[in-house]
């Protein structure tokens, strides 16, 4: 990279379970390695994401983040409340 050494980035995840994001998120951040781009993963700690992102060799930071709100619940096909409106 012209001029950097090194670039970080943060990428920051309400996931606590490993979905496909999550694999085309690890993907990239593999890809970038070689590139001086290192990419740390923030999310809930002592998840089995964490586990999964660590034991490929990345940086993790656990945060303690607050649940969800949208549409659908996490985890689950109904509609939130305000998904009904």
């Amino acid at each position: 990279m012209d001029g950097v050494s090194e670039v970080h980035v943060l990428a920051v995840s309400l996931s606590t379970s490993v979905g496909g994001t999550d694999h085309s998120l690890r993907n990239v951040a593999l890809a970038l390695q070689p590139l001086g781009v290192n990419v740390t993963l923030g999310a809930p700690g002592g998840s089995d994401t964490e586990q999964w992102w660590r034991a490929a060799g990345l940086s993790f930071l656990p945060l303690d983040l607050p649940q969800r709100i949208g549409i659908h619940r996490q985890g689950e096909k109904s509609l939130h409340p305000l998904g009904g409106l």
